[in-house]
């Protein structure tokens, strides 16, 4: 049984490069069985402690989700929001007002 529904499987995924409409190093590459990309990769790395305690920080006082975003050199600060009205109060919070 289990031959068999691997042999569909595989014609059903080899058909477009047998057919000459897909190169078949592209039908056999996946990025879920390569390993992550270097996006998934660099998300997935733990911020060091003073990153994640300012994060923390900045969380509480906005309240709303925040990510600090190192690169080599500098980086940046993401701060998610869902409204207008959410986004006029984190930017009160943020000049003071």
């Amino acid at each position: 049984m289990h031959l068999k529904l691997a042999s569909l499987l595989l014609a059903a995924v080899a058909a477009p490069a047998i057919a000459g409409d897909l190169p078949l190093e592209r039908v056999f590459s996946s990025p879920s069985l390569s390993g992550p990309t270097p996006r998934q990769a660099k998300a997935s790395t733990p911020a060091d402690v003073h990153t994640r305690a300012a994060e923390d920080k900045l969380k509480i006082q906005l309240g709303t989700r925040v990510r600090i975003i190192r690169k080599s050199r500098g980086g940046r600060i993401e701060i998610d929001f869902t409204s207008e009205d959410e986004l006029i109060r984190i930017y009160d919070a943020l000049m003071g007002q």
